[in-house]
Parts: structure tokens; sequence; C-alpha cells
């Protein structure tokens, strides 16, 4: 079985090993590397701004809230998924989880009102 992906590998990227996705991958590490050196960019940051500035279709940023409780929400799930749980659920969305994402957030938001 194939270990999840960890914040510094975007998911999907490990799945298929063709070389746009390869080229992604090297360009989000490096990205990750440059950003995490200045003060006030921690992972969660650093996968939003892959998420949204770099506009990858098959992205998760880990550790994201909204992901989560809005997975807890769409599959009527207790407790919320942690990060393993929550990385694997998100694997059927391949290889479009950067709109699973957005939708999420919009589902939780859908919810919480």
């Amino acid at each position: 079985m194939q270990k999840p992906p960890t914040s510094s590998t975007p998911p999907g990227s490990s799945l298929r090993k063709t070389r746009p996705r390869r080229a992604a991958h090297d360009v989000t590490t490096r990205v990750e590397r440059t950003l995490l050196a200045i003060r006030g960019f921690g992972p969660w940051s650093i996968n939003y701004l892959v998420l949204r500035a770099l506009s990858f279709a098959d992205y998760v940023p880990l550790g994201d809230t909204g992901v989560t409780s809005g997975l807890q929400a769409l599959l009527k799930l207790e407790p919320r998924p942690d990060l393993d749980t929550a990385c694997q659920l998100m694997t059927v969305f391949s290889p479009y989880r950067s709109l699973a994402t957005a939708q999420l957030w919009q589902f939780n938001q859908t919810f919480s009102k």
C-alpha cells in the first residue's frame, strides 16, 4: 500500500509518474522550501498558496479544518476525520482534488449557517 502524501508532496503526484506531474512536484517543493524560510509562512499558508496561486488541479491543503469539516458534514462522519483519513477520503476526487476542496469549503459553510 502506498503511503499517504505529506504536506510537501502534492496529493496524487506520486500516483502517476509523468513528466508534467514531476515538474509540478518539483516546482511545488521548491516553492515550499523557499516560503518556509520566510518568517510567518507555515505549512497551511504554503498549501493554500499552492492551491490558489499556482492553480494545481489535484492539490489539497493538508490540515485544513474546512476540508475535514466539509468531509465530516458531507459523509456524516463522527468524529471529524484526522489528517490520514482525510487524505484517504480525498483520493476519490483525484485528479480534481483542488475543485473538491473548494466544494467542501462551500458545503461546510452551507451547514454552519
